[in-house]
């Protein structure tokens, strides 16, 4: 009766089970899928009629929907729910990256129908993440992103066949001006250094910050997590180095996740957000034999060659959500973030699959960007080389299976783009281009995992080995991810990992090149990444924001001046500039 919501998957809520109802028949009473509320919230100071504000309540509903309700991944691994428990319950402020930014963190009223009272010191920008526990556990946290608007001088530039679920045309599409957590739009200018954003793994709602800016000035954040810096900063008591890394499964003797099925995973990425999950690596050297139990391994050939032999993520040894060996169509890639088609194989030159390919799904429960806006998607996801750019959301429009390499030659370098603008180590300005209008892109850098192609000779034995994950490379590259996950199909491939928008601006990488320019590529076609290094979001605005419930606008909190009596004031005025302590 009410659509495809999964509110009631369990029937328990209707007394005799749902039911049809007769033909013309309106509901009177809307059923509010809470699964679907946003996990960010932006802060600008002022609400959406321009009055000024001091904070904001989230809802803590979308909680208590998720562990009850949530869909297949937030059941156990024996298929059922764990609802959030009774108990004692509190809001929390789990980390910040600007010291004093958050003024307070409260909870008002109980149970599922509770909100968090966030107030916010005005003077600052940045970000924030929230929890909310019961009996000290963590079961939801919520990011909230202090900064002036990003949601109003965005690029407009899009392919033109974008449609909502329901096949129409989307007409008002337009991307955000800055990355999902950056301060400053603008990659020159005042605050130049904090428009890189915040870093995630693909299908993962919580970001993680980088711990470090464009120029090279180092953070830390704090919070209910401690206080955490940048490995490369200065040690001092009571704060680590990195972010806490967590291996998926049980091979490690210590800092595993326990889990190798994307329920666990999940489940535990959801209550340890600010533990970055790594897969198990193995290394086969030339006339070797490792048992790698169905993890990756880098294996090395005769030629001292070495590849990649298989491919897993954070969340799951499976490649993909199911695999057909004997035919790869058939073949389903996981879906966390919404993709048009659910990770099912989409390709916009075969006439069965184009049109569900060009629509967007609603926004997943882990989409990271906030009420109204969404991670973008690709319209193909195999990888007909016929249409790859066309296919992409950053793609040129009509553009083929194109990656644009600029040079200071110019019998070289890309010409496709009159008027681009390249700043070396800081970003791309397309603002003005014809066909690829994108506005201005940051390098943003990303958390690179180790060993890699680049260091596996370093490795000197065989067998089981302990990878890094680290954040690099903030002024030379970095990546925008999408919701869409590549996966084989006859002709093409096997493609695999997350699509997504890959560029470099590094002015200290000759080689590539061969002379002293540097190296400057954009890669919107890219399909061989993994779930565990991380990119930047760039979101844009929800095609299906029509099909979203009303309830999940923000609502702010103003707080009224204080005002005290002439009298109280006159008595501060005379109390004491200086105090003596006595220590015995």
């Amino acid at each position: 009766i009410f659509g495809n919501s999964i509110a009631y998957d369990d029937t328990s809520e209707c007394a005799a089970g749902c039911f049809a109802a007769n033909p013309g028949v309106v509901p009177d009473y809307v059923v509010v899928d809470w699964t679907k509320a946003p996990n960010t919230y932006i802060f600008t100071g002022k609400d959406k009629h321009g009055s000024e504000v001091d904070g904001l309540y989230i809802p803590v509903k979308k909680a208590y929907e998720m562990w009850s309700k949530g869909g297949e991944f937030m059941k156990d691994d024996h298929g059922n729910y764990t609802p959030i428990p009774s108990g004692t319950a509190k809001a929390g402020l789990y980390w910040e990256d600007e010291p004093g930014l958050i003024k307070s963190v409260a909870l008002q009223g109980t149970g599922e129908n509770a909100k968090i009272k966030v107030l916010v010191n005005k003077l600052k920008e940045g970000n924030a993440v929230v929890s909310y526990r019961v009996n000290d556990t963590v079961y939801w946290t919520w990011h909230v992103w202090i900064t002036d608007d990003p949601t109003t001088n965005g690029s407009t530039y899009h392919l033109g066949f974008e449609k909502d679920k329901n096949g129409l045309p989307v007409t008002d599409w337009k991307w955000m001006d800055r990355n999902l957590g950056a301060t400053s739009a603008n990659f020159l200018g005042n605050d130049w250094h904090k428009s890189q954003g915040l870093q995630y793994q693909w299908g993962r709602k919580d970001p993680f910050p980088a711990l470090a800016h464009k120029d090279g000035t180092m953070y830390e954040i704090s919070g209910e997590v401690g206080n955490m810096r940048n490995v490369g900063a200065v040690y001092t008591t009571g704060s680590t180095s990195v972010l806490p890394v967590k291996y998926r499964g049980n091979l490690y003797p210590q800092d595993n996740t326990g889990f190798d099925t994307p329920n666990g995973n999940i489940r535990y990425s959801v209550q340890n957000p600010i533990h970055m999950i790594i897969p198990p690596l193995y290394v086969k050297k030339y006339n070797e034999t490792v048992n790698n139990n169905e993890e990756d391994m880098f294996v090395q050939n005769s030629g001292n060659v070495w590849y990649h032999q298989r491919r897993t993520t954070w969340f799951s040894k499976q490649k993909y959500r199911n695999e057909f060996s004997t035919d790869a169509s058939k073949n389903v890639a996981w879906d966390l973030w919404g993709d048009t088609r659910g990770g099912k194989i989409s390709d916009l030159n075969y006439p069965a699959l184009a049109e569900e390919s060009k629509r967007y799904a609603m926004k997943s429960p882990y989409d990271p960007c906030p009420c109204n806006w969404r991670t973008p998607s690709y319209y193909d996801n195999i990888g007909s080389p016929n249409n790859d750019n066309n296919a992409s959301p950053w793609g040129r429009i009509g553009g083929a299976n194109d990656v644009d390499t600029f040079t200071s030659n110019p019998a070289t370098s890309s010409t496709r783009f009159p008027g681009i603008k390249i700043y070396p180590g800081l970003g791309y300005d397309f603002t003005g281009v014809s066909g690829r209008n994108l506005g201005l892109i940051p390098i943003n850098g990303n958390y690179e995992y180790y060993p890699n192609y680049v260091t596996i000779n370093r490795v000197t034995t065989s067998g089981l080995v302990t990878p890094k994950i680290v954040y690099q490379d903030g002024s030379s590259d970095g990546a925008l991810g999408s919701s869409t996950f590549s996966v084989g199909a006859s002709g093409s491939g096997p493609w695999y990992g997350p699509r997504g928008l890959g560029y470099i601006s590094d002015p200290g990488n000759v080689k590539e090149t061969a002379n002293n320019f540097g190296w400057y590529t954009m890669n919107s076609v890219s399909h061989d990444g993994n779930t565990h290094e991380t990119a930047g979001i760039r979101c844009i605005k929800d095609p299906n924001n029509a099909y979203m419930p009303a309830v999940f606008e923000t609502q702010f909190i103003s707080t009224p001046n204080e005002e005290y009596s002439l009298a109280t004031l006159k008595s501060w005025a005379k109390d004491p500039n200086s105090y003596v302590e006595y220590t015995n």
